[in-house]
Protein backbone atom coordinates (compact mmCIF):
# COMPACT_ATOMS: atom_id res chain seq x y z
CA UNK A 1 0.00 0.00 0.00
CA UNK A 2 1.46 3.18 -0.77
CA UNK A 3 0.79 6.13 1.89
CA UNK A 4 1.17 9.79 0.84
CA UNK A 5 4.05 11.90 2.00
CA UNK A 6 2.34 15.14 2.22
CA UNK A 7 2.05 16.90 5.29
CA UNK A 8 -0.93 18.28 6.47
CA UNK A 9 1.09 21.63 7.24
CA UNK A 10 1.74 21.88 3.78
CA UNK A 11 -1.70 22.44 2.37
CA UNK A 12 -3.10 25.63 1.37
CA UNK A 13 -6.45 27.31 2.75
CA UNK A 14 -8.57 29.45 0.87
CA UNK A 15 -7.38 32.46 2.29
CA UNK A 16 -3.66 31.76 1.18
CA UNK A 17 -4.69 30.45 -2.14
CA UNK A 18 -6.38 33.86 -2.52
CA UNK A 19 -3.35 36.05 -1.25
CA UNK A 20 -1.28 34.41 -3.82
CA UNK A 21 -3.79 35.17 -6.13
CA UNK A 22 -3.97 38.43 -5.12
CA UNK A 23 0.72 38.46 -4.76
CA UNK A 24 0.89 37.86 -8.58
CA UNK A 25 -1.63 40.67 -9.67
CA UNK A 26 -0.21 43.01 -8.00
CA UNK A 27 3.46 42.24 -9.07
CA UNK A 28 2.65 41.01 -12.60
CA UNK A 29 -0.94 42.41 -13.31
CA UNK A 30 -4.19 40.24 -14.90
CA UNK A 31 -2.37 40.28 -18.19
CA UNK A 32 -0.05 36.45 -17.73
CA UNK A 33 -0.40 33.78 -19.68
CA UNK A 34 -0.36 30.31 -18.52
CA UNK A 35 3.51 29.98 -18.56
CA UNK A 36 3.84 32.91 -17.17
CA UNK A 37 1.28 32.65 -14.20
CA UNK A 38 3.15 28.81 -13.59
CA UNK A 39 6.65 30.87 -13.24
CA UNK A 40 5.35 33.37 -10.94
CA UNK A 41 3.29 30.68 -8.76
CA UNK A 42 6.33 28.15 -8.86
CA UNK A 43 8.34 30.94 -7.33
CA UNK A 44 6.16 31.98 -4.71
CA UNK A 45 6.07 28.40 -3.72
CA UNK A 46 9.69 28.19 -3.27
CA UNK A 47 8.97 31.06 -0.47
CA UNK A 48 6.49 28.86 1.26
CA UNK A 49 7.77 26.93 4.36
CA UNK A 50 6.98 22.55 3.48
CA UNK A 51 6.05 23.92 0.79
CA UNK A 52 9.17 24.29 -1.68
CA UNK A 53 9.22 19.99 -1.68
CA UNK A 54 6.21 19.33 -2.32
CA UNK A 55 5.07 16.44 -4.67
CA UNK A 56 4.63 17.49 -8.36
CA UNK A 57 0.94 16.54 -8.60
CA UNK A 58 0.00 18.50 -6.05
CA UNK A 59 1.56 21.59 -7.28
CA UNK A 60 0.30 20.94 -10.84
CA UNK A 61 -3.34 20.57 -8.69
CA UNK A 62 -2.69 24.13 -7.02
CA UNK A 63 -1.81 25.68 -10.03
CA UNK A 64 -4.53 24.20 -12.22
CA UNK A 65 -7.02 25.57 -9.42
CA UNK A 66 -4.82 29.05 -9.49
CA UNK A 67 -4.59 30.00 -12.77
CA UNK A 68 -8.46 29.56 -13.30
CA UNK A 69 -8.92 31.65 -10.09
CA UNK A 70 -6.26 34.50 -11.24
CA UNK A 71 -8.39 34.30 -14.71
CA UNK A 72 -11.47 34.86 -13.25
CA UNK A 73 -9.85 37.73 -11.30
CA UNK A 74 -8.52 39.03 -14.10
CA UNK A 75 -10.89 38.18 -17.61
CA UNK A 76 -9.06 38.01 -21.16
CA UNK A 77 -9.71 41.08 -23.04
CA UNK A 78 -11.73 41.22 -25.74
CA UNK A 79 -10.09 38.93 -28.75
CA UNK A 80 -8.07 36.83 -26.52
CA UNK A 81 -8.50 33.49 -25.69
CA UNK A 82 -8.77 31.93 -22.42
CA UNK A 83 -6.07 28.85 -21.74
Amino acid sequence: MRTKRTSPSSRLDSAQLAMLISIVIEESGGKLDRAQFNDSMMMLFENIARFENEPGRLCQRYLKFLWQSYRSACPAPTGSTKS
